[in-house]
């Protein structure tokens, strides 16, 4: 608190997270401006919204629920479906799970993984914002993930692919329901990939730009 209130200014990646700090006493001046994605580089390839896909994704390792991430793995291996399980601890927190783990991939081959999966897991016990979620959001691929007020309002701008607090067998359902269903899928593609540029960096940066020159005299 001490650091906060000598700030000249706080930047928060949610609105949420901006009445949060208001609301703990926080008198700093308090900008609400939302976090970026350059979509370009996750922009899916013309024509590939429509195919069928059978993989899920889940990325990253801050703040995730590796407890509900195994009874979710479990129940899609239950029914044929082996997720794609990207980062250096990946391994060490599922052990034994029957994932494909890989540690470290390049930028393009990530997009390319977004683009054919059926959707991004997110397993998240607390967020305001997610490399992983916005890059999903460009691929056009959807995400389920808790109902974070950040995550699921601001940024994905609905809960229709939300779980709420162990509700792990509703997120089975949301990811097999993107598997099974390619239509359902690329309807909800359509409708990320034009969310997200609102979240494209070239749109975010005079917000910043305006705040470090006002923030600065």
């Amino acid at each position: 608190m001490e650091s906060l209130s000598i700030a000249d200014a706080i930047v928060t990646v949610s609105q949420a997270q901006a009445y949060q700090l208001a609301g703990c006493g926080v008198d700093t001046p308090l900008h609400a401006i939302p976090h970026g994605v350059w979509t370009r580089s996750f922009r899916p390839p013309p024509g590939s919204t429509g195919t069928a896909r059978e993989d899920v994704l889940l990325i990253g390792r801050h703040l995730r629920d590796w407890n509900g991430a195994r009874q979710v793995i479990d129940a899609l291996a239950r029914n044929g479906v082996r997720p794609v399980v990207l980062g250096a601890s990946a391994r060490a927190n599922l052990p034994n799970a029957l994932v494909d783990a890989r540690a470290r991939v390049s930028e393009s081959d990530l997009a390319r993984l977004y683009d054919r999966s059926a959707a991004l897991f997110l397993p998240l016990l607390d967020g305001t914002a997610s490399n992983a979620l916005l890059e999903a959001m460009a691929a056009g691929c959807p995400v389920v993930c808790p109902e974070l007020t950040s995550l699921v309002d601001e940024y994905l701008g609905d809960r229709s692919d939300s779980f709420g607090p162990g509700q792990y067998d509703v997120a089975v359902d949301r990811l097999l329901g993107h598997v099974r269903q390619p239509a359902h899928r690329s309807a909800r593609s359509t409708v990320l990939a034009e969310r997200a540029e609102q979240f494209d960096w070239s749109r975010l940066r005079p917000r910043y730009e305006r705040l470090y020159r006002e923030s600065l005299h």
